[in-house]
Formats: C-alpha cells, sequence, structure tokens
C-alpha cells in the first residue's frame, strides 16, 4: 500500500488495498470563496483538508484512516460579487454531498461498518 493516506494519491488498487484496513474515510469540505484582501480564496478548503490530514496522522498508529478528495464547494451567493467565488445553490450542494458519500460508501461497502465523515470549517 502507499504509504500515504490521500486516495488523490493513491491508485485504486493501493485504494482497494486500505480500504482492507480501514472502513473509515474522512471527507474535507470548504467554499471558494473570498476571506478579505489578506486570504486566498481556498481558505477554507485548505483548511479543512488540512485538519483531516492532521487526524489521519495523528491517529494513524492506531486507527488506518483515508482522506477523501476535497470537495472545494458552498452555498456562498452573498460572495458572488468577489472574483473567483464558487457557489452552488443549496440543493445542488447537498446533492453533490450525498452523491459523493453515497460513491464513497459504495467503495467501501464490503468493510463491516462504512463510516465516512465530512470535515468543514464552517458550520
Amino acid at each position: 500500500m502507499n504509504a500515504s493516506f490521500l486516495m488523490s494519491e493513491m491508485t485504486w488498487p493501493e485504494i482497494t488495498e486500505a480500504l482492507r484496513k480501514t472502513d473509515i474515510v474522512l471527507v474535507p469540505v470548504g467554499a471558494t470563496e473570498e476571506h478579505g484582501t489578506h486570504l486566498p480564496l481556498n481558505n477554507d478548503i485548505f483548511t479543512s483538508f488540512e485538519i483531516s490530514k492532521r487526524i489521519a496522522e495523528r491517529v494513524a498508529s492506531e486507527i488506518p484512516v483515508l482522506v477523501a478528495p476535497p470537495l472545494p464547494f458552498g452555498i456562498s451567493p452573498h460572495l458572488m460579487r468577489f472574483a473567483g467565488t464558487l457557489t452552488l445553490t443549496t440543493g445542488t450542494f447537498m446533492s453533490v454531498v450525498k452523491e459523493s458519500l453515497r460513491n464513497l460508501l459504495l467503495t467501501i461497502e464490503n468493510g463491516p461498518s462504512s463510516r465516512a465523515f465530512i470535515l468543514s470549517k464552517n458550520s
């Protein structure tokens, strides 16, 4: 298995092997939106992805955990006046999250209790 726990850096055979050892996947979610003139647009997704990676690193010796590719979307129509903001409607956002989770759970359904946890910087 690849030493990485980042699914985006693994091949599908490596993910298959990793899923024989764990059924836990962390799913980082964060909006691509403005955060003032001093922070980049990816602040939310960077933070949730970094927290996910640190959790996986910290518990690796006791509980293997995979980190899914980040979902870089949020619901930010109020920020559309700022260049670079990506927003989805509430319904589309919920559909993207649900479908992504459904895909992940289908991938790991062979486990005894498949679990995917969403990590978001925002509530």
